[in-house]
């Protein structure tokens, strides 16, 4: 879930299977261990077998993060949830 100015701005779901772990769900292409120009560019996350899906999620789970961000004094941030 990102947040602009303390607002929630959007969300999305991020299906992984499970090999792997990713801090940045919004950064969803791997970086593999000799990187070469392109192979991890966001737009190449369908190729590569990931999906993702924009989705809102429920009224108090976004105020929860908003309350959170502002206590954090959060501009432009991202919660996992």
């Amino acid at each position: 879930m990102e947040t602009l100015d303390g607002k929630f701005l959007y969300a999305m779901k991020v299906f992984t299977t499970g090999e792997s772990f990713n801090l940045c769900p919004a950064e969803i292409c791997q970086i593999p261990d000799e990187p070469t120009a392109g192979d991890f560019c966001l737009t190449e996350a369908p190729k590569k077998g990931i999906q993702v899906e924009a989705t809102t999620p429920p009224d108090e789970i976004i105020e929860a993060v908003e309350r959170i961000v502002a206590a954090a004094k959060i501009d432009v941030g991202a919660l996992s949830i």
